[in-house]
């Protein structure tokens, strides 16, 4: 694994869908329980049955965090699924084909244009509860996206050199693309000064609402999410993968106040720039032979290369400063000279109870 340089998170050195835990790694029809070729009325039908009994407002104890996540991996298939267009763009996706019954290739042909007729519909439905969500987090100091964007944010090749240096905030020209700019869809999803994106091997962000694939019929490109936002005052920045679950706020999230955000950046470009540094052979064998362009980009390394790479990105890390809440060895000691000291303390005091 490797560290990604200001999140502090972990990213793989060979790209793969994440599998997450449980019910996580079930498609949207096996989430809800519906057949592929359900339709509209009989996934509405389930929607309601499973809210009904998995609602929190529904519950006489309080929900577990097993089942919170269940009820949202529901809402989150259910707006996907109701909706024509991120249904058609997941089972494409997915299963690889069209289950509405449309040609494959007719059908990617009006996606594109379907999705974002889409979006600005669920951006223009969404704005009198943005600005609701908006005073409320504003009032409480709670949480201010102030810039997101969802794509494909693999710096340029002239820009590489800004991964790790603090020349300059990383902006959107510097980037390959397409993206799209989700602030407002990323704000309403904001609830009581927190937000949770579910992960899974299925999941995508762009089966939220407002959110749509500017990459659509390129598979072959890493799909992030980059958040910009401000809790209690503070600036904190975070990019996760399309599949992983995303939680705000987080303290690892917080921006160096000496330094100020960095902006945009995929988590393939750390292991692009270590292969550059170390001026290790960009790919294995069968990569190039597939003719891509650039095989380091997708991340299939050697297992051994894969450990050098990953080294020397926590190295670059370490140079590039501790991750902010990550514990220093002066706080260790002082944890331990504390308790030590409360133990002798404690010793002592029964000790004199006994006379």
């Amino acid at each position: 694994d490797l560290f990604h340089p200001f999140s502090g998170t972990r990213v793989r050195a060979m790209v793969q869908p994440q599998t997450p835990r449980g019910r996580a790694s079930q498609n949207y029809y096996e989430i809800l329980g519906v057949s592929e070729d359900a339709s509209e009325e009989d996934i509405k039908k389930q929607y309601y049955h499973l809210a009904k009994k998995l609602h929190p407002d529904r519950q006489r104890v309080q929900q577990t965090s097993e089942e919170r996540e269940r009820f949202l991996q529901v809402q989150n298939s259910y707006r996907c699924l109701s909706s024509q267009t991120k249904r058609l763009l997941y089972d494409l996706r997915v299963l690889g084909k069209a289950t509405s019954g449309s040609t494959q290739g007719a059908a990617q042909e009006t996606l594109m244009q379907w999705q974002k007729e889409q979006a600005e519909v669920d951006r223009r439905n969404m704005q009198v509860d943005y600005e609701r969500i908006m005073n409320k987090e504003t009032a409480a100091k709670g949480i201010i996206v102030r810039n997101a964007l969802y794509g494909n944010l693999m710096l340029k090749e002239e820009s590489m050199h800004l991964a790790l240096s603090r020349e300059r905030a990383i902006k959107p020209e510097d980037l390959v693309g397409p993206f799209i700019d989700v602030t407002m869809p990323l704000q309403c999803s904001v609830e009581k000064h927190s937000l949770h994106l579910p992960g899974g091997a299925f999941s995508s962000k762009a089966d939220l609402k407002g959110f749509y694939n500017p990459a659509l019929l390129d598979d072959g490109l890493e799909m992030c999410l980059y958040v910009l936002y401000e809790f209690k005052g503070r600036q904190h920045e975070v990019v996760v993968g399309d599949r992983e679950a995303l939680d705000l706020p987080l303290r690892r999230h917080a921006v160096p106040r000496e330094q100020g955000p960095r902006g945009p950046f995929a988590s393939a470009d750390i292991v692009d720039m270590v292969l550059r540094k170390r001026k290790l052979p960009e790919a294995i064998p069968e990569a190039n032979a597939a003719g891509e362009k650039s095989p380091a980009r997708i991340l299939r390394l050697h297992p051994s290369k894969a450990l050098a790479a990953a080294v020397d990105a926590y190295r670059l890390k370490r140079l590039s400063g501790a991750s902010n809440g990550e514990v220093k060895k002066f706080e260790v000691l002082c944890m331990l000279l504390g308790g030590g000291t409360a133990l002798a303390l404690g010793l002592l005091w029964a000790l004199r109870l006994e006379r």
